[in-house]
């Protein structure tokens, strides 16, 4: 494998970093993945030559609990190792953040993220057997990947002894050997998992102070190799884990809401990233632009949701399409309007809101309403006096016929009609 062999590839940001090396979200941009998001993992000028068989190996794995291995990328400046990438986060990461909150995930969820990371671990181990590798440990912590709806994958599986460097100098492990750690590996990585604690000292003790006592006495039972245990390898500890009590076995359901209790601020960090990249152009080896845009998990849930039901059937989740290349547009900035004249006729005034028309005025500047009022007021106040008072109201009475009387007696002379 050459340098020129290797498809170029944009390093986007990183993700994590591990003893094992940094792990980065990068973009390929030649070779017939073109325009794929992935995951990037430098690997060491030292390690290179001698893990080439170790890469041709896993490129031809395909199983549906383990991330693609798409072989071999380079900037130009580093040489990295590419892999399918699903949005989540790696067991390395979950386990740092629990330690650090001192809040372990619910223990029933880790109990599951542990399951289904050793049946992915011991199907990937009989592919890799029958394709005549040797026994390699599998198990490590940033190589288990936990997807954001609760699914646990493996990535970079069969080259982890490769990207150290010096592994060829090694005298290679036995299967026995390699089942003793991986199991000793899933037991420590469980227990820091559901405590939120680094497990030291006293294995079995510690254990037995922070988990419940069915787990606990599982895992000293591993942690004790006891041959009378019955777990003899990473698939008879999955099996173990399954048959705990149902209140301790949780569901993908759980370790999906779990992984947004504890991690949901940096999954959502990372989709705010890799979308800030969605407008960026990139050139292909002809020159052409390529514009990546996000696709939008809803647009995806109603073709995927079928495929739920199906056992071990993950759902590809593409997070970057290629548009066809567009042409180069010149944006014309249009030109600032002149300043008008205030006496130009087309400037027309805004008309003015016509002034709200006033009561008519009644006696004393009183309005006719109020007039209205008063003259009712007075009449309610003559019959309370009249109600109260009948006396007075005959003498008003005899009074008003006295003065009609005298009116009608009092005729002044008229002038004599002009003849």
């Amino acid at each position: 494998m050459t340098r020129h062999n290797h498809p170029e590839c944009q390093v986007l940001f990183e993700l994590f970093g591990s003893p094992r090396g940094k792990v980065s979200l990068g973009r390929l941009n030649t070779g017939k993945e073109a325009g794929r998001v992935v995951m990037l993992r430098e690997i060491p000028e030292r390690a290179l030559q001698q893990a080439t068989p170790a890469f041709d190996l896993a490129r031809d794995l395909t199983h549906p609990s383990v991330l693609k291995l798409l072989g071999v990328v380079t900037d130009r400046t580093h040489r990295y190792v590419a892999s399918e990438y699903v949005p989540g986060i790696s067991l390395f990461e979950l386990v740092a953040r629990a330690r650090a909150r001192q809040q372990g995930m619910e223990v029933s969820a880790a109990v599951r993220v542990m399951i289904d990371a050793l049946r992915a671990i011991a199907s990937a181990r009989s592919l890799l057997v029958e394709a005549g590798a040797e026994p390699v440990r599998l198990l490590n912590s940033d190589c288990i990947w936990l997807v954001d709806y609760g699914e646990t994958l493996l990535s970079e599986v069969g080259v982890s002894a490769s990207m150290l460097g010096g592994a060829s100098q090694q005298t290679p492990d036995t299967a026995s050997e390699v089942e003793a750690r991986e199991m000793m590996a899933a037991a420590v990585e469980l227990y820091q998992l559901a405590s939120g604690r680094l497990m030291t000292g006293d294995l079995s003790r510690t254990a037995k102070l922070h988990l419940p006592a069915p787990l606990a006495k599982l895992l000293e039972a591993v942690f004790s190799l006891d041959p009378s245990s019955g777990i003899a390898g990473v698939g008879a500890l999955s099996d173990a884990l399954s048959a705990l009590p149902p209140v301790l076995v949780g569901s993908e359901q759980l370790v999906a809401s779990e992984l947004q209790r504890l991690s949901g601020d940096l999954l959502d960090e990372r989709r705010r990233k890799l979308a800030a990249f969605h407008s960026v152009a990139g050139s292909d080896t002809e020159g052409a632009t390529r514009v990546f845009v996000g696709v939008r998990p809803e647009d995806e849930e109603a073709a995927e949701e079928p495929t739920l039901a199906v056992p071990g059937f993950r759902r590809r989740v593409p997070f970057m399409l290629a548009v066809p290349p567009i042409a180069t547009v010149t944006a014309v900035t249009p030109a600032e309007p002149k300043p008008q004249s205030p006496r130009s006729p087309s400037v027309q005034p805004l008309p003015l809101p016509a002034p709200r028309p006033r009561a008519r005025a009644g006696l004393l500047g009183l309005s006719v309403r109020e007039c209205w009022l008063i003259a009712l007021w007075f009449v309610l106040l003559l019959g309370v006096g009249t109600w109260h008072r009948p006396d007075w109201l005959s003498s008003a009475v005899a009074r008003l016929r006295v003065w009609k009387a005298t009116s009608a007696s009092y005729r002044p002379a008229s002038a004599a009609p002009a003849k």
